[in-house]
Formats: C-alpha cells, sequence, structure tokens
C-alpha cells in the first residue's frame, strides 16, 4: 500500500474527531448554560456545502462522511475525542485491550468488551466485526475498503468471487475476534480504525445493494436516523449507548446545500453551530471557531 495514501487517510480520521468533539462537548443549541458542565439534549445544526458519498460505512470514503461515522460507529479502537497530541493515541474502544500477536505476526487475538449495542438494542459480537470484513469484500458492493485488507488470508478470494466469506477473520465466540494474514503488518491495528471495520448489525450484514444504505443501526453514541439525498442528513443520540464517550446533544442535524452566504448568516445569527465549508473562507472560518469557543465557554 503507498504509504503516504495510509499517511493521508490516518491524518484524515484524526481530524475527523474534531466535529464530534465539538457536537458533543458544546452545549445543545440556545441552552448555553452559566454553569461549567454541557447541557444535555436538543440539536446540534450542521452546514455542509454539498452532501456526502455515502453514509454506508462499506462505501463512504469521504472525509465529511467519516466526520459522521465517527460519531456513529463503535471500532475496535479508536482515537480519543480530543485535540491533539491526545486525539491522535490511537486506543483500544470495543476491544478490551490490544491484541495479542503470535504466529510471527501473523495471527493477531483480540478480545472484545461485552457492553456495546446498536442503536436497536442488539449487542454488538465479534461476529459483528467478522460481517462487516465480509461485506466490505463482497464484489457486489464494491468497497474502497478492498486495499486495507491486503493482508488479511482469504479476503481476496472473496474479492474474487471465489468464497462468500474471509477465511482469516473468524469469531470463536462473542467476544473473541481472530484475524489471521498472511504476512505481518505493524499498521494493521490502525487499519482497523477506519470506519469500514466497525461493527454492523446483523440487518445490514446481508445487503448487498451496490447503492449503499442511507440508514442503519449504529453502535456509536448516534446513529444514522434519516437521510434526504442534497438536502439533509439525521443523526440521533443511540440511547442504548454506555460507553465512555460524551454524547451530549439528543440530535445532531446536517443541513446540505446551502451557499456560503447563507451560511455564513445561519452561523452570525446562531441557527447554526458548525460549518463544514466555512474554512473556505477566512472571516467564515474566524466566525465560526469564536461561536464554538463561546458556546464552549457557556458550557
Amino acid at each position: 500500500m503507498d504509504r503516504k495514501l495510509w499517511l493521508s487517510i490516518i491524518a484524515a480520521m484524526i481530524g475527523a474527531s474534531l466535529l464530534v468533539a465539538a457536537a458533543t462537548a458544546a452545549p445543545a443549541k440556545n441552552q448555553a448554560s452559566k454553569t461549567k458542565h454541557a447541557t444535555k439534549g436538543g440539536t446540534y445544526v450542521v452546514e455542509f456545502t454539498t452532501d456526502v458519498d455515502y453514509t454506508d460505512p462499506a462505501l463512504d470514503y469521504l472525509s465529511t462522511g467519516w466526520e459522521m461515522m465517527y460519531a456513529t460507529a463503535c471500532k475496535l479502537y479508536n482515537f480519543p475525542d480530543k485535540e491533539a497530541p491526545a486525539g491522535s493515541q490511537l486506543q483500544p474502544e470495543v476491544a478490551a485491550g490490544l491484541p495479542i500477536v503470535s504466529n510471527g505476526g501473523k495471527t493477531y487475538t483480540i478480545k472484545l468488551k461485552n457492553t456495546y449495542k446498536f442503536s436497536d438494542g442488539t449487542k454488538v459480537t465479534a461476529a459483528s466485526f467478522v460481517d462487516a470484513f465480509n461485506r466490505d469484500a463482497n464484489p457486489k458492493i464494491q468497497s474502497p475498503s478492498t486495499p486495507f485488507m491486503d493482508v488479511i488470508a482469504g479476503s481476496q478470494a472473496v474479492v474474487d468471487g471465489k468464497a462468500t466469506s474471509i477465511s482469516g477473520v473468524k469469531a470463536p465466540n462473542a467476544t473473541t475476534l481472530v484475524i489471521t494474514l498472511t504476512k505481518a503488518a505493524p499498521d494493521l491495528v490502525s487499519r482497523l480504525t477506519m470506519p469500514f471495520f466497525q461493527a454492523i448489525p446483523k440487518s445490514l450484514a446481508s445487503n448487498a445493494d451496490p447503492n449503499g444504505v442511507l440508514t442503519y443501526a449504529g453502535c456509536g453514541p448516534y446513529y444514522f436516523a434519516a437521510r434526504t439525498a442534497n438536502k439533509s442528513i439525521t443523526l440521533k443520540k443511540n440511547t442504548f449507548y454506555k460507553g465512555p464517550r460524551p454524547a451530549n446533544v439528543d440530535t445532531i442535524q446536517v443541513n446540505v446545500g446551502n451557499s456560503l452566504d447563507v451560511i455564513q448568516q445561519n452561523v452570525e445569527s446562531g441557527s447554526s453551530d458548525y460549518a463544514q465549508a466555512a474554512s473556505r473562507r477566512r472571516h467564515g472560518r474566524r466566525l465560526l471557531r469564536s461561536t464554538a469557543s463561546t458556546r464552549a465557554a457557556s458550557s
């Protein structure tokens, strides 16, 4: 794999945490208080000038989409909701700890916590991750994740249509995942932080629609509740989430397609809390940071 490509992807993932950190740490819209604790509830409004490519975890490959995946996914390993340098330090999420590596660096045994649930109430198990790998490799999906599975034994056979499941990804029980590689890959744990490899519900595992799905049950602090292409995306709080990541607001509402002028007006008036496109305008970017810092200071 091209090293520059991999490094750029990791950088994008670290940057994706900023939107979520802002949404979860800041108080709910129009509910700022004088206390030093974030206000619970309400809606956090986000502005995108253009839509994401997909909201399907096997297909989404844009940084804006990954910002939302960061809020909706639970992964084996993840990055904390903190600014650098702490926010760039990889840590276990659903995994109970770092993997046990054996067989000359080619076998990774990962123990899982049993406390994570999808937003539909079903439990996250090792099979939830096996399903994700197999769906990613399904040739009907045409997922851009397949180059990042090149070292996993049996993945290419599925991609080529010669097998229906990856021989190198197994779940011996509900809390144990075993990944077998064709060669040692010291960056495997970093690859597992990518949204492609998040746990997925059984209802999604059998879906091979190349157009992807618009909504599905998530196991992070939020889940994709609704999407209207080129108009809006709605994330709702996962009430079954018991993990350590903050989830103060009830809803993250993403408005898509407004002009930069309208976005600026929305931020100035306080009707929007975060503008992804504001970085294209120096003034807009400064305004956004000012608004965010004001809300954070009052939380």
